[in-house]
């Protein structure tokens, strides 16, 4: 009875181990995931900034804004294709990023 009831309680540690390891797996995959991609936001991020200030100054000396990104001919970590730009407001997003 004794054997018995030590395997079980074995068996059952053995599973919850196992349970609990295969959780750890998923948070160890989506932290991964998250911390391979800030680079790639650092980089939209210091875009973005650099488009943005250029749109202002672009404002300030010509009365309007450019009527697209390639006007302000600005050296950028991602292409200009990667940026949704409003020509009518001057706003500038990221694709990718659309919430920055």
């Amino acid at each position: 009875m004794k054997k018995r009831m030590f395997l079980i309680i074995l068996i059952l540690t053995v599973f919850l181990i196992l349970f609990l390891s295969c959780e750890n797996k998923k948070e160890v995959v989506e932290t991964t995931e998250k911390v391979l991609e800030l680079p790639d936001k650092t980089k939209v991020i210091s875009d973005l900034s650099k488009l943005r200030n250029q749109i202002a100054t672009f404002y300030i000396n010509n009365g309007r804004y450019p009527n697209d990104l390639k006007e302000l001919n600005i050296d950028l970590f991602n292409p200009v294709e990667d940026f949704i730009y409003n020509k009518n407001n001057g706003n500038v997003k990221n694709k990718n990023y659309p919430q920055l």
